[in-house]
């Protein structure tokens, strides 16, 4: 069970606030590391997000939840008459105290396009990213 964070007082803010405080204090900054070669742009990924956000959300007891609010599908077609799908998606993330049971929701959007079976996947990684990045 974590442990309540140093910077706790005894006011009534709730408990939630120190810990995702503390938790953004051991994340820091999540570089642009990765490289979309043909538009040109530097990116931040999702498993790099996860991977350097998890531990300090774990460690500072926080669980994350999604709620999806509403979905979008909308058929489109590439250049070469490819069939796909874009999935615009809705969703709150719940970030809860494992402490004291107290929440903030970060409300986000996530958008996705694929010509395979992978749009709301894509939708669901790009409507975190914004509630993860501190």
């Amino acid at each position: 069970m974590p442990t309540k964070p140093d910077n706790q007082n005894d006011t009534n803010t709730p408990q939630i606030v120190a810990q995702i405080l503390k938790a953004c204090e051991q994340i820091g900054t999540v570089d642009k590391t990765e490289k979309n070669v043909a538009q040109g742009y530097s990116f931040r990924g999702i498993d790099q997000i996860i991977n350097q956000v998890g531990p300090a959300l774990h460690n500072n007891g926080i669980l994350v939840a999604p709620h999806v609010r509403d979905v979008t599908d909308t058929p489109i077609t590439s250049g070469s008459g490819t069939a796909g799908w874009r999935v615009t998606m809705l969703v709150d993330y719940t970030f809860t105290s494992a402490i004291d049971g107290s929440d903030v929701i970060a409300p986000t959007r996530g958008d996705g396009t694929d010509y395979s079976d992978k749009p709301s996947n894509k939708a669901m990684s790009q409507a975190y990213k914004p509630a993860l990045i501190p």
